[in-house]
């Protein structure tokens, strides 16, 4: 049985790239009698009737391969790297950019790393998300970890805080393909070791009674599942784990009669698993039922290695021990006779039956139109569900879904004006009083030029540049501010200091409800400049036991009192806001109130950036020694030697806390009362160091709202921090 589909004849090791072209590299193996080393290019195009593979290009390198791999695009890598490991130890690393324009070797395109291992490279993996990141792994327990994002000072370390000793031989290496400072690795002896890079440790160990643990791999989406494979011929087993429970594998695949060489998880659908063995089979499994689906190849000449095609599904590269590189499907490309349909060669008994449908040939969805302005549909999220919904035929819905779709597309234009007129027009109409005119007013702010942004937010929140300049001259002149009034767009007309609109609580009651946007496995997929550095991360993987770098990881018979008190030590750890929360106390005698209208108009000077005026306005009003304090806060060498000088005739008191919390933000958010969250806010805008500082402070001051039900509040802050999901969980309460 076969399902071969294209085919070359090469004795190499073989991997897809992860680039939008089907490219197959190929490197002459070890143990091929080839006397040149070749690395090449092939161009696989379905479309293509020729059973050869198309080469693109092929160039002559130094050494043979005994493992393969094709990382992911990053940097000024436009393809990826290409990793070959070798017999004495070293790691070719090639640029392949240039090679696949037809181009020759040159040293350009040759990354010069160090050699570090001592023995045969036995397996190598690029990690998905660091895809700058390396690992290797060969004999005495040598794993190495690789840094390629500057060619010129590739980095190397251990994945623990020293070399891990040992004579264990290193089988497979394999990151995880969602958490990416996780990498496990696995030893012939059949012992599996799940790392924290960036905590250098391991932080579990465990095995079966299975022999020579070749393969690792994880599921695609699930940080916590992987499956290991057994070379020994005696056990030829796949084993599907659950680290949360790792004494004792989920499931055992039984049905190769040979030791199992080479697996890999199918990327388009997490419930297909495909191994190959040395008795010739190529299996595709199903993880949920343990059960094979399909033979995809049954034949004399086992593979070697295969892989799952990154653009189409269904479709893998295999290389056999022998000479063959195959392109196989588990579809039926093959034509069925017209001239005879009766005719004996029609027979089907070399087309692999495939038993489950796969998930890239089912429906995501569908929709049928019925009576009365109805319609009936279904959708992968709800796969047992049909739903029946009613057409929306009124024309100022459609008129106004029509002027959402156009403001979204000048969104991602970066048409600021399309929509600047859209939240003007949400703000003209929107009732007056209604919470939701504020919303508004906060988002029109994010769209403004760089140039009026910050005024327009900080008149949000209730202070006018224009305005508190104007009191500050009648200030001066010593004229009469008792009738004054601030502009409409305060919201406390009472008090022109109060830091919000005190009666925003009536309105948030019961508007929203508590929401856990907790992450369990906290991972982050965004790159981080090195992920190494030891950080918080409160993950599934900070919760599992903990092992001492003394010990021999790779010992699966660890006393289970031992692990029980490992365990029960572990400090779980907390992210930086709820670490930050614990560690402040709210100060209630924290105030920017003042009944005195000097203080008031100073004040408001100070939260807008104003300093100038500031202290001339002190100055004019005898307050010399405030003056002389906010200049020095300034930072303003000019304003400072102005001020010094005028103070020789002058001495006054000291306005404390705008000027000592516009240097101590943090402080300001956490020790503040909510009731001021406006004036903390608008500080933050002013005194911010950087954007980075301001959308993180923004986001902790929403947080403290949100934790203490002031949602609407929280939902303005999280606006102007940009944290997208809790505003519109706040937003949909």
């Amino acid at each position: 049985m076969s399902s071969i589909y294209k085919s070359v004849n090469r004795n190499s090791e073989i991997c897809w790239g992860k680039i939008e072209e089907n490219i197959i590299a190929s490197c002459t193996r070890e143990n091929s009698e080839e006397s040149e080393a070749v690395l090449e290019f092939f161009h696989y195009v379905p479309s293509d009737t020729s059973v050869d593979i198309s080469a693109r290009n092929k160039v002559v390198v130094e050494k043979k391969s005994t493992t393969l791999k094709w990382g992911r695009p990053f940097g000024n890598f436009e393809h990826g790297l290409i990793a070959s490991g070798h017999r004495d130890g070293t790691i070719s690393v090639w640029n392949p950019t240039s090679l696949l324009d037809g181009n020759e070797l040159t040293e350009e395109v040759i990354l010069d790393v160090p050699k570090k291992h001592t023995g045969t490279i036995n397996t190598i993996d690029f990690n998905d998300k660091q895809s700058n990141l390396l690992a290797s792994g060969s004999h005495k327990t040598e794993i190495y970890i690789w840094d390629l994002k500057d060619p010129n000072k590739i980095n190397v370390r251990y994945p623990s805080a020293k070399p891990i000793g040992g004579n264990h031989e290193i089988s497979s290496v394999a990151w995880n393909k969602v958490a990416p400072t996780i990498l496990a690795t696995s030893t012939t002896a059949g012992s599996v070791a799940i790392w924290d890079v960036r905590a250098k440790k391991a932080i579990m160990s465990f095995g079966g009674k299975l022999k020579d643990c070749g393969s690792i791999q994880w599921h695609p989406t699930n940080p916590k599942v992987l499956i290991t494979s057994s070379r020994d011929d005696k056990t030829p087993h796949l084993q599907l784990w659950n680290l949360e429970n790792h004494k004792v594998p989920v499931r055992n695949f039984s049905g190769h009669s040979a030791g199992i060489v080479s697996a890999a998880w199918n990327n388009d659908d997490t419930n297909l698993f495909v191994s190959c063995g040395k008795d010739g089979r190529t299996i595709v499994w199903d993880v949920n039922t343990g059960k094979s689906v399909c033979d995809i190849e049954n034949s004399n000449e086992y593979n070697s290695s295969i892989d799952w095609c990154p653009n189409i599904p269904g479709t893998l590269a295999a290389s056999s021990l022998g000479s063959e590189i195959k392109v196989l499907t588990v579809h039926d490309f093959s034509d069925v006779s017209a001239s005879d349909p009766f005719s004996q060669n029609n027979e089907e008994e070399n087309k692999p039956e495939f038993h489950v449908v796969p998930d890239w040939l089912k429906r995501k969805n569908g929709v049928s139109f019925g009576f009365g302005d109805k319609i009936v549909h279904f959708g992968r999220k709800q796969e047992d569900r049909v739903n029946i919904s009613h057409i929306i035929t009124e024309e100022d819905v459609i008129k106004n879904s029509e002027r959402l779709d156009q403001v979204l597309a000048s969104l991602e234009e970066n048409n600021a004006e399309e929509i600047l007129n859209f939240c003007n027009d949400k703000i003209e109409n929107v009732d007056e009083g209604d919470n939701e005119i504020e919303i508004w007013k906060y988002l029109k702010g994010l769209f403004l030029r760089d140039s009026e942004k910050d005024s327009y937010l900080l008149s949000c929140l209730g202070y006018n540049k224009e305005y508190i300049q104007s009191m500050a001259s009648k200030l001066l002149n010593k004229q009469n501010e008792e009738d004054n009034e601030y502009p409409e767009d305060n919201n406390n007309e009472d008090d022109i200091f109060a830091a919000g609109n005190n009666n925003e609580e009536d309105n948030n009651e019961n508007l929203f409800d508590s929401v856990d946007d907790s992450n369990p496995f906290g991972v982050n997929n965004e790159d981080t400049d090195n992920i190494f550095d030891v950080q918080d991360n409160n993950d599934f993987f900070s919760n599992v036991q903990d092992f001492d770098n003394s010990d021999d990881i790779f010992n699966v018979n660890k006393g289970e009192e031992e692990r029980k008190k490992d365990s029960q030590n572990k400090v779980e750890e907390k992210t930086e806001y709820d670490r930050l929360k614990s560690s402040y106390v709210v100060d209630e005698s924290l105030s920017f109130e003042s009944e005195e209208d000097e203080d008031t108009v100073i004040s408001h000077l100070l939260i807008t950036g104003n300093f100038e005026d500031a202290v001339n306005t002190l100055i004019e009003v005898g307050r010399m020694s405030d003056a002389l304090v906010i200049a020095q806060a300034s930072k303003d060498e000019e304003l400072w030697n102005v001020t010094l000088e005028r103070y020789l005739n002058n001495n006054n008191s000291i306005i404390f806390n705008v000027v000592k919390y516009s240097s101590n933000l943090q402080d300001l958010v956490f020790k503040s009362t909510l009731d001021q969250w406006k004036i903390v806010l608008a500080l933050i805008k002013t005194y911010s160091s950087s954007d980075e500082e301001f959308t993180k402070l923004s986001d902790f001051l929403g947080k403290r709202l949100y934790d203490d039900n002031d949602y609407l509040s929280a939902t303005l802050c999280f606006i102007m921090s940009g944290n997208v999901n809790k505003f519109l969980q706040a937003v949909l309460y």
